[in-house]
């Protein structure tokens, strides 16, 4: 397919996700629909709708249909962005197996606590970001990460680039070649730094890749945002999703779709954010009681960070990780320490001693474990179900794992409770290792029961 017909079925893919007025005409007619967008020439309007109501909604639900080219072609830019997503969090993007193995225990608990996580393969976790600013400039109604006011930004000084120079290289040397796709924004706007672009240069420079950028002030300063365009160049545009923009009202989306053509964004996700969008919130931050119309908000954690967040403003490092949002975790994460840092030495020591805290990779046998409040836990003839949503894992109910299972709910560590046990060192470790297997999949997590 030619490359502007593509840009022209994705823009009206847009206008359908954002733009209730236009959805419910295409519900109605697509025909009409795509005449009004001038695009009647160009697209046709039914392979259009379908690609669009199975892309959305996978309707019908089951395997795309192969005689759709604009869904096909949907589907191989997919793939691209899936291959490059696959080889950074392999295990050859890791500096060692033990971090590693912890990002894929978060993936698995996530993906077990919520079936939406599950049916999304592009949703994979980081263990590091950088803050450049100190909150932002934006302050959406639904900010799921109820990010704090726009407070000031860490400008490109001869010093400043010293310390993020630093930073970056002992985080490359700890965490490998996945750090390359690690962002640098979390609850911040990237274009609220004047030097955001400096900074990103200097990180492709040190880690061979451009992270993605989100911003929500896609339709500020034009110009700004297609300089950066060309500084990205077009492959990382299409097969890393470099860059994305987030909508966040029909009135800001009209603007934008004037501003630039379907062309210029043909690989720049407009992401729907704004409350009368297809899409659904995070019950998190400013939207975990917000409705926004007919639509609920959903229990997944928009946080993408299980490590380190650094904040380069205020020179803090913390640890956090993503939680189902709920009165314990309202922010979607759960926040287990944070230290402040005066130069790159300090930050490598708080980065060892947060690695060897919370990097846990295998189930501690010294440590209080916890069932993952998430779950259910069930009894079946002779078997524990361990429930999660929509899934589960099954083990033997005998003597010995009632017991533990006690001890778990009683905060107990495994040698504490495995003590207690006449047996020989071989049934210690088949004991191990069947509740390591609940530990690598979430249901069992460490640290008290009540956060």
């Amino acid at each position: 397919m030619e490359q502007r017909e593509y840009a022209l079925y994705k823009r009206c893919l847009e206008w359908y996700c954002i733009d209730p007025d236009f959805r419910a005409l295409m519900d109605e007619s697509p025909r009409r629909a795509v005449e009004k967008l001038g695009y009647g020439q160009s697209l046709n309007g039914e392979q259009a709708y379908r690609a669009i109501r199975w892309t959305v909604f996978r309707e019908p639900w089951g395997q795309a249909p192969d005689d759709n080219p604009y869904l096909q072609a949907v589907l191989a830019r997919e793939q691209l962005l899936r291959s490059h997503l696959m080889r950074c969090h392999s295990r050859e993007g890791f500096a060692s197996e033990h971090l590693y193995s912890y990002e894929q225990m978060t993936r698995n608990r996530c993906r077990m606590e919520s079936r939406l996580v599950r049916r999304n393969d592009y949703v994979f976790y980081f263990p590091f970001c950088i803050e450049l600013s100190k909150g932002c400039s934006v302050q959406c109604s639904f900010c799921g990460l109820s990010a704090e006011p726009h407070l000031g930004d860490f400008l490109y000084t001869e010093e400043n680039r010293g310390l993020f120079r630093s930073v970056v290289q002992a985080a490359y040397r700890h965490f490998g070649s996945i750090l390359g796709c690690c962002p640098l924004y979390f609850a911040t706007e990237p274009f609220d730094n004047p030097d955001y672009e400096r900074f990103m240069v200097d990180f492709r420079q040190i880690t061979g890749l451009l992270p993605q950028t989100t911003t929500a002030i896609a339709n500020r300063d034009p110009q700004r945002l297609r300089r950066w365009m060309e500084i990205i160049g077009p492959q990382a545009l299409q097969e890393h999703a470099a860059l994305r923009i987030s909508i966040r009202s029909v009135e800001q989306f009209h603007k934008i779709a004037a501003l630039y053509s379907p062309e210029e964004l043909v690989s720049v996700e407009l992401v729907a954010n704004n409350p009368q969008s297809i899409h659904r919130y995070s019950a998190s931050g400013r939207a975990m009681d917000a409705p926004y119309g007919s639509r609920t908000a959903a229990h997944y954690s928009i946080c993408c960070i299980s490590g380190i967040r650094v904040n380069l403003v205020e020179r803090s490092v913390s640890f956090l990780e993503p939680e189902v949002p709920s009165q314990a975790y309202p922010l979607g994460y759960h926040l287990r320490q944070v230290r402040t840092f005066r130069d790159a030495g300090e930050f490598a020591l708080i980065l060892e001693e947060f690695d060897r805290l919370y990097f846990q990779s295998r189930m501690p046998r010294e440590l209080p474990l916890r069932f993952n409040a998430n779950i259910t836990l069930r009894e079946e003839g002779g078997t524990y179900l361990f429930l999660g949503d929509g899934c589960g894992y099954r083990i033997g109910k005998n003597q010995f794992t009632q017991e533990i299972v006690a001890g778990i709910r009683e905060n107990q560590c495994f040698s504490q409770i495995i003590s207690r046990f006449p047996i020989t060192a071989g049934d210690v470790q088949r004991l191990y290792d069947a509740f390591e297997a609940l530990y690598i999949r979430g249901y069992i997590q460490t640290g008290n029961s009540q956060p």
